[in-house]
């Protein structure tokens, strides 16, 4: 397939992150748990760090 090329594999796993794709699931599940809505509609972007979140 055309795309096949553009996945690869995370070199960060297990530094920023779990490594283990469960535990990572469940540690973004606990941050979700406590957080308080904002009651924030009609959103369009988020601006958000995409790595060392801890």
């Amino acid at each position: 397939m055309v795309f096949d090329n553009l996945i690869r594999e995370s070199t960060a796993s297990g530094s920023f992150y779990p490594a283990d794709p469960d535990a990572l699931e469940s540690q973004v599940a606990s941050f979700m748990d406590n957080v308080q809505p904002l009651g924030l509609h009609n959103i369009k972007a988020i601006v958000s760090p995409h790595a060392g979140y801890i």
